[in-house]
């Protein structure tokens, strides 16, 4: 695809982003603030360069490109390493047990280095996987806020944003494909549909429990997204997620309004949507085959699961699979193993993906053990919606255990928030000493009785 001629745009778009993220940099001056705000500078980077896989796996020592993405991060990382051994007071807080358990698996990616065939691109993605590792460390150590996962997660939407502006310039341009997805440039057209679907389950679950016009526009723009960019499992995961926090709350979704509103937003989907752009295009392209879930399963079979039992242990290196690609029996090459426990396995082995599956688990164990206030709770209901989406699509794509794309990012820094949340709200609830303590149902003090004298 040839996007020379809608450059300007693009130039003009980025232009105004870097803008919006200076001015705020220009009031954040507190420790937490600049930790969003190199946080921010981390996600935005990654869509804003304009390159192509290719460019960054060649490792030219004279590529322009990789010079600009390496210097990036490498700014990002000394500035994380700088804050971190300027604030010893801030080390009396204990980290969340996901963040501890993240900093684990960067040193565990860290030491695969060495055995990778390409070693400077698996620490590239290594150092980037420690910014990611302990910025949120440095914002969560300093005290225990209810607002702070919040705040984090605003900013990694903010980081997010050049990832939805690319998207709506190539459907203005007609960046679609055969296909019918409209392709956000260098960034492709899966990811992008995908984040936007997990925050659109996220927003929706929020505008039921909160109905405000500022959540509705949010959650019509990001299920925009998501259709324009075509992502059949990030629709299928969106819809799964919304079904699964509707059923553990069924009273809440079963009120007439919201019933209402959900079939007149069904109704403007299906009027507004044109049949041959986006997820629509897609599907109906593809006659509703179901050749891309074969082609999945051929690929695991015939060139994942021989891959990881080469080194079952260890692993390959970190994001080798884009440089060493997986080549099923039928010539598909993949650049990721497209299932993130998997591509996991292949990358860093047990060893090294037991501190990252420990985070899941321990995220899934806790939505599972406190769900009524966990999918009620304004604050952290949102995240859960996004962060099930996220791992659903996780199951034929990769949103975790790979190379940092905006779907790792945003997996990575919700698992980061909801765990957390709970944490300050574990903090913050009296002690119950029963099993009734885990769903969130806390005792009231009884009223004090007057004595009379």
């Amino acid at each position: 695809m040839d996007f020379s001629q809608s450059s300007w745009l693009v130039l003009a778009a980025l232009a105004f982003v870097g803008a919006v993220l200076l001015a705020a940099a220009a009031n954040w001056i507190r420790r937490e603030n600049l930790c969003l705000f190199f946080w921010a500078v981390l996600l935005a980077h990654r869509n804003v360069l304009p390159r192509q896989l290719a460019a960054i796996t060649e490792l030219s020592p004279s590529s322009s490109l990789l010079t600009i993405e390496a210097g990036v991060t490498t700014v990002v990382f000394a500035v994380t390493l700088a804050l971190l051994i300027s604030g010893p007071a801030a080390r009396r807080k204990r980290l969340p047990r996901t963040l501890r358990l993240l900093c684990f698996y960067a040193a565990a990616v860290t030491v695969t280095c060495l055995w990778s065939h390409n070693r400077l691109y698996s620490a590239f993605w290594a150092m980037r996987l420690w910014c990611v590792a302990l910025l949120p460390a440095l914002y969560f150590q300093s005290s225990d806020s209810p607002t702070k996962p919040q705040t984090f997660m605003w900013a990694t939407v903010v980081g997010l944003i050049p990832t939805f502006a690319l998207q709506w310039i190539g459907l203005l341009t007609s960046g679609f494909s055969a296909d019918g997805r409209v392709y956000a440039f260098w960034i492709g057209a899966v990811w992008p549909s995908i984040v936007a679907f997990s925050l659109a389950s996220g927003y929706v679950i929020k505008l039921v429990q909160s109905p405000k016009p500022a959540t509705a526009c949010l959650a019509l723009l990001f299920i925009a997204n998501g259709v324009i960019g075509g992502s059949k499992t990030g629709g299928a995961a969106c819809l799964a997620s919304v079904g699964i926090l509707a059923l553990s709350n069924s009273k809440r979704f079963l009120r007439p309004s919201v019933l209402a509103s959900a079939c007149g937003l069904v109704a403007v989907l299906i009027v507004a949507v044109p049949r041959d752009v986006g997820l629509v295009g897609h599907l109906t392209y593809q006659h509703g085959s179901l050749d891309t879930v074969n082609d999945r399963v051929d690929l695991w079979k015939t060139a994942v699961i021989p891959r990881i039992l080469q080194s079952p242990v260890v692993g390959s290196g970190f994001a080798t699979s884009s440089v060493e690609r997986l080549t099923s029996e039928y010539g598909w090459e993949a650049g990721h193993a497209h299932n993130g426990v998997l591509n996991s396995l292949v990358e860093v082995g047990i060893v090294g993906s037991l501190p990252l599956f420990l985070a899941i688990l321990s995220i899934l164990g806790r939505i599972c053990w406190r769900a009524r206030w966990m999918t009620t709770d304004p604050v952290t209901s949102w995240m859960v919606a996004a962060w099930i989406c996220l791992l659903i699509s996780g199951s034929v794509e990769l949103t975790f255990g790979g190379s940092l794309q905006p779907p790792v990012y945003l997996f990575y820094a919700l698992t980061i928030s909801i765990d957390a949340a709970s944490r300050t709200r574990q903090g913050s609830a009296p002690h119950v000493g029963s099993a009734r303590a885990g769903l969130g149902l806390i005792h009231r003090p009884a009223r004090p009785v007057a004595v009379v004298a």
